[in-house]
This record gives C-alpha cells, sequence and structure tokens, in this order.
C-alpha cells in the first residue's frame, strides 16, 4: 500500500499540477480539443520522467512474494519496504535502476494523460451544455468516461512497461527495449495479450479517477478563493 499511494500521490500531483497549470497559462476552456489535448501530452511526459522511480518500487515491491506457488514474474531480493527497496535497487544497480522502463513508462504517461484529461474536460463541456447535467452528477459521469478512455488507450503501455520494470537485471534480461516487448508479446500471446488484466485496470481505475475528479472539483473553488483570492 505505501509504495502504491506515494505513486499515485506523485503521478496525480504532477499530471493536474501540469495540466491545469498549463490551462490557465495558455487560457484555454473545456471546448478547446486539440489544445487541451497538447496540454496533457506535455503533462503525460513529464509525468513519466517525474513519477518512474516511484512506479518501479511499486511494481517490484507489489510483485514480490515470499510463498513460492505465489510468485509471477521476476522476484526481487528487497526487504518489502519502500526504504528497503529503494536501497537495494541503487546498491545494484545505481541511479539507473529506478528508471528502468522509464520509456516505456513514458509512453505510458502520455497515452493515460492524453486520453484523461481531455476526455474529461470535454464530456464534462458535452455533458453539461447538451444533456444539462451539472454538479455532482456532471462530475461522476465525465471521471467514469474518462476512465474508460485512459484504460484503452493506456493498457499496451502499461503491460510493457511493467514488464520492463521488473525483469531481472543483467544478461537475464527478458525485452531490450519497449518495441522488444510489444513484438515479443504480440508473437506469444497476440493482440489480446496487449489488454491483458484491462478489465482489473478499469475496476482499479474507475474509483479511483471518480474520488480523484470530483475531490478536485470540490477543491478548486477553496483554492482560487484563499490562495488566488477570487471572488465566489
Amino acid at each position: 500500500l505505501p509504495p502504491a499511494s506515494l505513486c499515485q500521490g506523485v503521478g496525480n500531483a504532477s499530471r493536474f499540477g501540469i495540466y491545469h497549470y498549463g490551462k490557465t497559462l495558455v487560457g484555454t476552456s473545456d471546448d478547446s480539443y486539440l489544445t487541451n489535448i497538447g496540454l496533457a501530452l506535455t503533462s503525460g511526459a513529464l509525468t513519466g520522467m517525474i513519477a518512474c522511480p516511484f512506479f518501479v518500487l511499486k511494481t517490484q515491491v507489489q510483485v514480490q512474494t515470499s510463498v513460492a506457488e505465489l510468485a509471477t514474474g521476476h522476484q526481487h531480493a528487497h526487504s518489502g519496504t519502500i526504504v528497503g527497496a529503494t536501497r537495494h535497487i541503487l546498491a545494484t544497480e545505481g541511479i539507473r535502476g529506478l528508471y528502468r522502463g522509464v520509456d516505456a513508462f513514458t509512453m505510458r504517461c502520455l497515452a493515460l494523460v492524453g486520453a484523461q484529461m481531455p476526455s474529461y474536460d470535454a464530456a464534462k463541456h458535452v455533458l453539461g451544455t447538451r444533456f444539462g447535467l451539472g454538479g455532482t452528477y456532471l462530475h461522476l459521469a465525465s471521471s467514469f468516461l474518462a476512465a474508460g478512455a485512459a484504460c484503452v488507450c493506456m493498457q499496451p503501455f502499461d503491460l510493457v512497461s511493467a514488464r520492463l520494470m521488473n525483469q531481472p537485471a543483467g544478461e537475464k534480461r527478458l525485452y531490450c527495449s519497449p518495441m522488444d516487448c510489444f513484438t515479443k508479446t504480440l508473437r506469444a500471446e497476440g493482440p489480446a495479450g496487449l489488454y491483458k488484466g484491462v478489465l482489473a485496470n478499469y475496476m482499479r481505475m474507475g474509483p479511483q479517477y471518480v474520488l480523484t475528479f470530483v475531490f478536485f472539483e470540490r477543491l478548486k473553488p477553496l483554492y482560487k478563493k484563499y490562495v488566488q483570492g477570487e471572488s465566489q
């Protein structure tokens, strides 16, 4: 739980902060679709660089188990804590170990944020103007649609980045690059292999995005009032 919470905290703060700061800087609205997509892709690329070490830690610690029958994938000899895992990676692989699979992870973030943020804004605009939804119902519906779009676009990159991050180091590596992982997965498992676990991912992302966006919409007026000094 601690590695996952840290990873989500850093990732969410980065993509929301960069994307919405960019919208404020450029002066776009929810229906500025192409501009918002460009801002989201920029946010995704920067988020990938910022959050990669935390995703590596989360992936390796979550996969690790002491029960042989439950072992899946390569098992790293971490102590099970964030500090212990970080020390072990730095001692055995150096700082590069924390950025293992950063190329695939950045592509994952590009797909995730590039689909999630603009689709939420677009859904909120369309559902609000054409269907008359408002308030919490509007945010709930928009966030579920954004979760679906993000999950479909992100899933292949999510699978590839997870496999690259969890593979053994050195000569025992299974994949030499994201493209190599894509190719081997397609050959061994077919196109469906790239969407392995997509339903479980949506079951995770749906509730997460609902809570994230609903709280975000509730906090925005408070931020404008008490931080920016705007009147309601």
